[in-house]
């Protein structure tokens, strides 16, 4: 008898461009319908809504109690065997007395899946303050969540940690599955210019991203003006949209910079997102996120970063492929100075940068890891056998 394909229920905020080719190639593991937000945005994030090659449907999105209030009729209509969820809506679905029936009655399993390791740097500090008496509510409910929980897949060593050391949640529930998006294009392309000869700048530092405040870009444009006295043909290209562009764009004006620096807009296109990040030979990323630094290394970037959201841990090796910074402006200068020092040495860290993300951190690998957690927690098979 050949075994069924699980029926996977994957709830998200909106559909990100990056995101498509993931859960094209999980749809052709499993039977997957994509429940999204009809009326969410995302500023400088671009939501593909039309012409997608799996099932998935919109859905009217809550501020209070479940987020996606009608997800009972899509479990009804579409009998999932495993619903596949982020932290926050998880934490607010399993609280509910009628989804617990209704996921008992249906033996629906639930995974708990996203990058919400970085909440914490101190393991110690972290599970102190979940007791402290303002959170213990908080606190109270989330162990109860997670142990109505199946399965958890952590993005990074670092959420893998987090879950263990500060949510108490076993080892045995917990997969590493590090987070990955299709760089097959970039990495190509990478590898045809730089057979090709294509010159890089030497003294070129990119960004790419959400253009928001929590990204602190502001800080990397003051720290890149610090360093112009000393390198006057240096560049700075920020690629992204979002609410922060703006302040951005005039804060380089005022600082009498704007002819060094950049902006780009937002690019979704791989084939010509591949050509600033070719053109520039050091990647920083001076605050929170993540999928951009692979993107940035499958084009054989250096990378400086800070704590982000948990997976540059394991991306990122300091001084083999990047540098970390303490979050300051002060070692943010210091640290591009000394990536500046030695041009030939940025080239091979950046070659070293390209090799992790083919060969470790890649789309592929990803995709098994999920389809080897939902099958196990789905019993499919066990299930077809009996």
């Amino acid at each position: 008898m050949v075994n069924a394909k699980p029926k996977v229920l994957f709830e998200i905020y909106v559909i990100p461009h990056y995101q498509v080719p993931f859960l094209t190639e999980l749809n052709k593991h499993v039977d997957l319908l994509v429940m999204a937000s009809r009326d969410k945005t995302v500023k400088g994030l671009k939501d593909i809504q039309d012409n997608l090659p799996f099932k998935n449907i919109r859905v009217e999105s809550s501020k209070r109690g479940i987020y996606h209030p009608e997800i009972f009729n899509v479990i009804e209509s579409f009998k999932p065997n495993v619903i596949v969820s982020w932290n926050t809506s998880l934490r607010t679905m399993l609280m509910d007395k009628r989804i617990n029936i209704i996921l008992r009655e249906k033996k629906i399993k639930t995974i708990w899946t996203g990058c919400d390791g970085y909440e914490t740097q101190n393991f110690f500090v972290g599970l102190l303050a979940e007791f402290l008496p303002w959170r213990l509510g908080r606190t109270l409910r989330d162990f109860l969540v997670t142990r109505r929980v199946t399965h958890f897949i952590a993005h990074s060593s670092h959420m893998q940690n987090f879950l263990r050391r500060v949510k108490l949640v076993p080892q045995r529930k917990i997969t590493l599955t590090h987070n990955a998006i299709d760089t097959s294009k970039i990495s190509d392309l990478y590898k045809l210019w730089k057979g090709q000869g294509k010159p890089r700048k030497s003294y070129g530092i990119i960004f790419t991203g959400r253009l928001i405040f929590g990204k602190k870009i502001d800080m990397l444009v003051k720290a890149f003006k610090a360093i112009l006295p000393d390198y006057p043909e240096a560049t700075l290209t920020i690629v992204g949209e979002g609410p922060a562009k703006e302040n951005l764009e005039k804060l380089s004006q005022d600082l009498g910079i704007q002819n060094n620096i950049i902006f780009t807009g937002g690019i979704y296109d791989d084939a010509l997102l591949a050509e600033p990040l070719y053109d520039n030979s050091l990647f920083i990323l001076p605050g929170v996120g993540g999928l951009s630094f692979n993107t940035a290394m499958s084009c054989g970037l250096t990378i400086i970063h800070t704590h982000a959201d948990g997976t540059e841990e394991d991306l990122i090796r300091n001084g083999v492929n990047g540098w970390f910074f303490d979050g300051s402006e002060k070692d943010l200068i210091k640290k591009i100075k000394g990536a500046f020092q030695d041009p030939k040495k940025l080239k091979v860290m950046g070659e070293k940068s390209e090799d992790f993300i083919t060969n470790k951190f890649n789309l592929q690998n990803m995709i098994n890891d999920y389809v080897k957690v939902i099958e196990r927690v789905a019993c499919i098979n066990q299930e077809n056998e009996k």
